[in-house]
């Protein structure tokens, strides 16, 4: 619950970031003023009086980050940041940024089409009532005990006409194989 609080906090100070910074920004100049002021009373020269306030109140910049870092998202503010450097830099070669959304889009719609077709031939169920149920009959010859021999039409006429066991008999010739075995 803790840890929500802190990134609404953190998600509704964001909106409001640059005008925190500018406080921040305000005060840490103020105070540096009024170091220096400080020192210059006490008889430094105004180079030695910046430069002890700027020993005595420390480093601003590491202050300020301390203070962006509680205050920010910066997960969010380095996305943006890097959505800038890039759309710059494909600004800056539109030939190189063409190319590579043309490589990219054509990566895409292959990878699309393999699995379409991956995902039509592999996953989908048959288009048969129950797909569970299908056999395929081979006939086999006798010198290759393990070659599939598809049968000839009137062994398919005959095993039609007998069937008892089976509802339906249909031929399948797939052509690609055909083409293979040639």
């Amino acid at each position: 619950m803790r840890s929500l609080r802190r990134f609404l906090k953190r998600l509704k100070t964001f909106s409001s970031l640059r005008r925190d910074d500018q406080r921040l920004r305000g005060g840490i100049e103020e105070h540096f003023a009024l170091q220096t002021e400080e020192n210059l009373r006490s008889g430094m020269t105004l180079a030695e009086a910046r430069r002890q306030a700027m020993l005595k109140f420390g480093a601003a910049v590491a202050i300020r980050d301390d203070y962006d870092a509680e205050q920010g998202l910066p997960f969010l503010e380095n996305l943006l940041q890097d959505l800038r450097y890039a759309l710059r830099q494909m600004r800056k070669s539109p030939a190189l940024t063409l190319l590579t959304a043309l490589i990219l889009t054509l990566g895409f719609g292959i990878n699309t089409a393999i699995f379409s077709l991956v995902c039509h031939v592999l996953v989908d169920p048959l288009p048969f009532p129950q797909p569970n149920q299908l056999y395929a009959i081979w006939a086999r010859s006798d010198a290759q005990a393990s070659a599939r021999i598809a049968t000839s039409g009137p062994d398919f006429l005959d095993y039609h006409d007998r069937s008892r066991s089976f509802s339906q008999i249909a031929v399948f010739i797939p052509r690609f194989t055909e083409a293979l075995t040639r």
